[in-house]
C-alpha cells in the first residue's frame, strides 16, 4: 500500500512538471514563478471554457482571479485610500473616473488627466467589476451588486474547496477592486491626474469595431472643454494611454482624435506592449516568443479572432503567412508593416519571413471573412498612412524582449520617427508580456515594477 501511495505520488508530481514547466530565457527573472502563474492561467482558461457550457459568462474565471489578486494585493499595501473613485457615464459609456487628493491641482493650477484603455485581449480586464467566487468558480457581476453597496464596505468572500472543506477571507469590497484598479489609483495619487478608465464592452458579446467606438465616443466626450473643466482638468495635458489590447485602442483613438483640428487633442500617447497589427503572425518577436508565458502566438491568434467576432477554429488560417500575401494587401500595406526595414538587426537576429505554404496548408480560399477588418486601420493601427502618424501626439512606447508584440510596437514607433512625432522608446530586456500587470503579491515581478515606474515618470516629465 504504501509502495503504490509512492508511485501515485510520484505520477502526480510528474504529470504537475509537465504541465506546469515551460523552457524559459534565462534573462527572465523567477522562472518558476512565472511558469507557474502560466499554468494557472490556462487552467482558469479551461475552467472558463467549461463555465461557458453551465451559461457563465466568457472569461468570466479569468476576471474573477484577477479582481481576488487585486484584492490580496490591496490587503498587502496596493490600495491608495486619498484617491476618489466615481462611476460615471461619458455619452453612454461606463467610466470610472479616479482624482486625487489634492484640490484644483495642488499646485495652484489645472491638473493633468489621463484616458487609460485597459488591455485583456479586448475580451477581458476591468477596473471596477465586482466579483462573487462560489464552489471554486469566479463570476464577474457589474457593479451595484447587492451584497456591495458601498465603496467603503467590505465583504467576505468565501470558496467552497470541497463538501467538507471551506477558506474564507475578508477584503475591502471586490466592486471596488477591477483588475485594472491598482493602476488607475497609483496614476492619479502620484501623477496628481484625473485618470479615467473606460469600461467598453467586451468580446465575444460584441466585437470589432464596437470595442474602438466605445473608446472613441468615451473619448470625445471627456473631451469637451466642459466636461474638462468639470474635472478642474487643463485642455493641454490630457494622455491616452494603454496596455496590449488597450494601447491598439488608445493608439487608433489618437489618430482618429488627432485628425480633428475643431476640438482639443491629446498632448501625449503612452502605449504598453501595444498590439498592432494581426497580419503577421510571424515577425522575429512571433517566431521567437512563440511559446512564452503569458502570451503565447496561439493565444493571441484567438484573440484577434475574438475581436473580429469570427470563430477562433479558424485560428490556422490568421496564422498562416500566406494571409499577408492575399491579394486583398496591396503592397503598400505590407510596407508599412516590413519589419526587414523597420526593425533594428539586433531585433531581427537570425530570423528570416516564413515560407508561404502552397500546398494544402496553405491559404486555399481567397475568401477570409475576417481580412476586411484587419486591415482596417482602426483595427491596426501600424497600417496608418505616413500622414496620419504624423498628426499624432508625442508618444511613449513600452516594450519587452520576451513577448510577441514585442515588434508591433517596434515598428510603431520607427513609423512614427519617419513621419516627424518625437518618440520615446523604453525596451524591457527581461520583461515578459504582461508583466507591467505583475506589481503585488503574490505574483509579483521586478521588471513590472520597474516598467510602471519608467511609465509614470516619463508621465510626470511629459504630460
Amino acid at each position: 500500500m504504501k509502495l503504490s501511495s509512492v508511485v501515485v505520488t510520484l505520477l502526480l508530481t510528474a504529470g504537475v512538471a509537465y504541465y506546469v514547466y515551460t523552457p524559459l530565457p534565462a534573462a527572465i527573472e523567477e522562472p518558476l514563478k512565472l511558469m507557474l502563474l502560466d499554468a494557472l492561467f490556462h487552467v482558469m482558461l479551461q475552467v472558463d471554457y467549461l463555465c461557458q457550457s453551465l451559461g457563465q459568462s466568457r472569461f468570466s474565471v479569468v476576471e474573477g482571479a484577477m479582481s481576488v489578486l487585486v484584492s490580496l494585493g490591496n490587503m498587502a499595501g496596493g490600495h491608495r485610500g486619498g484617491v476618489r473613485v466615481s462611476d460615471v457615464d461619458f455619452d453612454g459609456i461606463p467610466v470610472r473616473v479616479y482624482e486625487p487628493p489634492a484640490v484644483g491641482g495642488g499646485e495652484g493650477g489645472p491638473r493633468r488627466a489621463v484616458m487609460f484603455y485597459h488591455g485583456g485581449g479586448w475580451a477581458f480586464g476591468t477596473s471596477s467589476k465586482c466579483v462573487s467566487v462560489c464552489m471554486g468558480v469566479f463570476t464577474s457581476v457589474t457593479t451595484g451588486c447587492p451584497g456591495c453597496n458601498s465603496n467603503t464596505r467590505t465583504a467576505s468572500v468565501v470558496v467552497l474547496l470541497s463538501s467538507s472543506a471551506s477558506l474564507s477571507f475578508t477584503s475591502p469590497c471586490l466592486s471596488e477592486k477591477g483588475s485594472y484598479d491598482i493602476l488607475c489609483r497609483q496614476m492619479s495619487d502620484e501623477l496628481n491626474a484625473v485618470v479615467v478608465s473606460v469600461e467598453y464592452r467586451l468580446a465575444p458579446a460584441v466585437h470589432f469595431p464596437v470595442q474602438y467606438e466605445d473608446c472613441l465616443r468615451a473619448a470625445k466626450h471627456f473631451l469637451q472643454p466642459g466636461v474638462l473643466g468639470s474635472l478642474s482638468v487643463d485642455p493641454q495635458r490630457v494622455a491616452v494611454s494603454g496596455d496590449s489590447a488597450g494601447g491598439n485602442l488608445a493608439a487608433a483613438v489618437a489618430q482618429e482624435i488627432s485628425s480633428d483640428d475643431s476640438g482639443v487633442r491629446f498632448s501625449v500617447q503612452a502605449l504598453i506592449y501595444p498590439v498592432l497589427q494581426g497580419l503577421d503572425f510571424h515577425t522575429p518577436s512571433h517566431q521567437q516568443n512563440q511559446n512564452i508565458p503569458i502570451l503565447h502566438r496561439y493565444m493571441m491568434a484567438r484573440f484577434w479572432l475574438l475581436y473580429m467576432g469570427v470563430d477562433t477554429s479558424l485560428s490556422p488560417l490568421i496564422l498562416s503567412p500566406a494571409l499577408l500575401h492575399h491579394p486583398s494587401v496591396s503592397p503598400s500595406v505590407r510596407s508599412r508593416i516590413n519589419w526587414a526595414t523597420l526593425l533594428p538587426p539586433k531585433h531581427i537576429k537570425h530570423y528570416k519571413p516564413a515560407a508561404i505554404e502552397t500546398g494544402p496548408q496553405g491559404l486555399k480560399n481567397p475568401e477570409v471573412e475576417f481580412l476586411p477588418g484587419l486591415l482596417d486601420v482602426r483595427s491596426s493601427p501600424l497600417l496608418a498612412e505616413q500622414g496620419v502618424l504624423g498628426r499624432t501626439p508625442r508618444a511613449l512606447i513600452i516594450t519587452c524582449e520576451y513577448d510577441v508584440l514585442r515588434d508591433d510596437g517596434l515598428m510603431y514607433g520607427r513609423r512614427l520617427q519617419d513621419a516627424g512625432v518625437k518618440v520615446t522608446n523604453v525596451h524591457h530586456d527581461d520583461g515578459f508580456h504582461g508583466c507591467a500587470s505583475l506589481t503585488q503579491w503574490p505574483f509579483s515581478f521586478d521588471v513590472g515594477k520597474r516598467v510602471i515606474r519608467g511609465y509614470i515618470d516619463w508621465l510626470q516629465e511629459n504630460l
